[in-house]
């Protein structure tokens, strides 16, 4: 119990301080869109996708996935687009996983 409350308090106050750090600074960092770094976070997660792409399945519903946030990307507001592509993406993956499942037993 002590060691799960010492890293709970030191998370804490990392988090704190970051918070801090970055309300104080946010008012002189310039805009980062005049910075131009807007692409970075879909790099990042970019980033973390492809190593997961390990086989068929996994290629074809990030690839579903990809085409279905782009097409309805255009359309809808960004957090209901991350939010309908992410449960039908998982969907897709459980059902396609599934009848895989149930064609080898």
């Amino acid at each position: 119990m002590p060691f799960l409350l010492g890293a709970e308090l030191s998370l804490f106050a990392a988090w704190n301080a970051a918070t801090l750090l970055g309300a104080l600074a946010g008012g002189v960092l310039p805009d980062p869109d005049a910075l131009g770094v807007g692409v970075i976070f879909p790099l990042a997660f970019l980033g973390l996708l492809v190593p997961l792409l390990v086989g068929r399945v996994a290629l074809l519903v990030a690839l579903v996935s990809g085409l279905g946030a782009w097409g309805l990307g255009r359309v809808l507001p960004g957090g209901l687009v991350v939010l309908l592509v992410g449960v039908g993406g998982a969907l897709l993956g459980a059902l396609i996983s599934t009848r895989r499942a149930e064609g080898r037993a």
